[in-house]
């Protein structure tokens, strides 16, 4: 299935911590469960311009998102003062670590965004860091992780984290192994109401991994829109909340990651969606 939610709020609690982890930790090598390509060029949707846009234009209230990896690596990859492409996790991964990691490993269910990033991994001449595998990750990955070092960093991101794949496994129950291993790895869900939120800490709080998780090197930071309500969506910005669970983390990055989300909702203390509902958000750090 195409990826068709570039650029969405739901992007930015996302690429935001997720930036910031890899330029701090510098893996050996990096792994991407759901590619979904190197770029997309924007085309200036109602959620977009919540999103990326909105971001974009009112940055300046924030020195501290001014200066966050993932801001400076999308206005090096646009023309000044203009947004036009919006870079997906593999772009900004291979730009944050093309000089630092030395291997690079991809994985997707479709052929075209792992061409897509065969062919600017070698626009960057870092062709021979990179591994693309066309398969469901949950079947694969752990066979291939112990050919890795320990310090290899896992990003697992499915469009929905806690729902059985064809291999009979959650991305979320993927996560909990990943990081059993000692391997830093970060998981992103996402959710549309209260009800779904309160089914998605039901199952973290079930864990006994996330249970021992020390929380110096472990976080879930999440925001949600003001407007989401428990059973009923009243309006579709591509996501109303979503989080970020992140272990084998230093505390003094998580520290970083938790100043991002607080400056996030600075950020959007005054917006809109669509020039109608309130586009505000709150962050909640469960752990």
């Amino acid at each position: 299935m195409p990826y068709t939610h570039f650029g969405e709020i739901g992007d930015l609690w996302k690429h935001l911590p997720l930036c910031e982890i890899l330029n701090e930790i510098k893996p050996s090598a990096y792994i991407d469960t759901n590619a979904a390509g190197i770029w997309h060029k924007l085309t200036h949707s109602a959620n977009q311009q919540y999103g990326i846009e909105y971001f974009y234009n009112n940055i300046e209230c924030s020195d501290i998102l001014q200066d966050s990896v993932f801001y400076t690596t999308i206005e090096s990859v646009n023309p000044k003062n203009e947004l036009r492409y919006y870079f997906g996790s593999p772009g900004l991964a291979l730009l944050t670590l093309r000089f630092s990691s030395n291997t690079f490993l991809f994985f997707d269910i479709e052929s075209a965004p792992l061409q897509q990033i065969n062919e600017y991994a070698e626009q960057l001449q870092i062709s021979k860091k990179i591994a693309t595998v066309q398969t469901d990750a949950t079947a694969k990955l752990l066979e291939l992780l112990p050919q890795y070092d320990k310090d290899t960093f896992v990003f697992i991101d499915p469009y929905n984290a806690f729902e059985t794949t064809a291999s009979g496994k959650t991305f979320f129950e993927l996560f909990l192994e990943v990081i059993s291993k000692g391997n830093p790895s970060m998981l992103w869900y996402g959710f549309n109401t209260l009800h779904q939120r309160d089914a998605i800490f039901k199952v973290i709080n079930n864990s006994n991994i996330m249970q021992e998780c020390n929380s110096k090197t472990c976080c879930c930071i999440e925001i949600h829109l003001h407007e989401i309500q428990k059973e009923i969506i009243p309006f579709n910005p591509g996501i109303l909340g979503c989080g970020i669970i992140a272990a084998h983390i230093p505390h003094e990055t998580i520290t970083s990651i938790n100043s991002l989300a607080d400056e996030l909702v600075t950020v959007y203390a005054n917006a809109t969606y669509n020039n109608i509902h309130n586009g505000s958000i709150k962050k909640l750090r469960v752990f």
